[in-house]
């Protein structure tokens, strides 16, 4: 579904390009414990629409380990206010393995990234070529980033199957309407009870 492809596929991989990079930079601890209060905070408020979990804290770990969809969808509305503390005061050029351009680029994925989804996922019509310029203007960063990053984050992130995938997206809002209209989250809750057995029967031979 187009949820699982921007929030499972595109935007779980943005978070794990900032934990990696947060590791790089050896300020993981420092960044989560930053945010924790703001993030607490905001679950504490039961918000229906935005269903925040905390980062994970734990060494070797990456930052949304145990997430689910509806967290990312959570992430992607207050990803700006989220990431804001990384990008302006704790990742510093007085960091040894600060590298501007890297973090530049790395803080460019993120804007983007914001802006894409903010525009997919709005219920009012959207110019389709306008959407079409923000896909490629968050690949283009994802490409630039990648680039710049190789020791960081090894595996590229703009050429994975989700992110290739938003170039069909215009197309598709084109013939079915906004995103927004196609929303799912409430099914995949309710699903979330029965794939279990579902998982245990599809290993039986009486189901081939």
């Amino acid at each position: 579904s187009h949820m699982h492809l921007l929030f499972l596929g595109v935007v779980k991989q943005v978070v794990k390009m900032l934990s990696d990079y947060c590791a790089s930079l050896q300020v993981r601890n420092t960044f989560v414990g930053h945010v924790e209060p703001m993030m607490v905070s905001i679950k504490e408020m039961r918000l229906s629409f935005c269903r925040l979990e905390m980062f994970m804290g734990v060494a070797n770990s990456k930052l949304h380990a145990g997430w689910l969809c509806d967290n990312f969808v959570a992430f992607s509305r207050l990803m700006l206010v989220i990431t804001g503390p990384l990008f302006g005061c704790i990742a510093t050029p007085n960091n040894n393995t600060f590298n501007t351009e890297i973090h530049n680029a790395a803080e460019m994925v993120v804007i983007s990234c914001f802006v894409m989804v903010s525009h997919i996922m709005t219920p009012k019509p959207v110019d389709h070529e306008l959407l079409r310029h923000l896909f490629k203007v968050f690949l283009s960063c994802c490409d630039s980033f990648d680039k710049r990053a190789q020791e960081v984050c090894p595996v590229g992130l703009w050429d994975k199957p989700n992110f290739l995938s938003l170039l069909n997206l215009v197309n598709q809002i084109k013939y079915f309407g906004p995103v927004h209209n196609t929303n799912d989250m409430n099914c995949k809750r309710k699903i979330q009870c029965v794939k279990p057995l579902i998982s245990n029967i599809r290993k039986t031979e009486s189901f081939m």
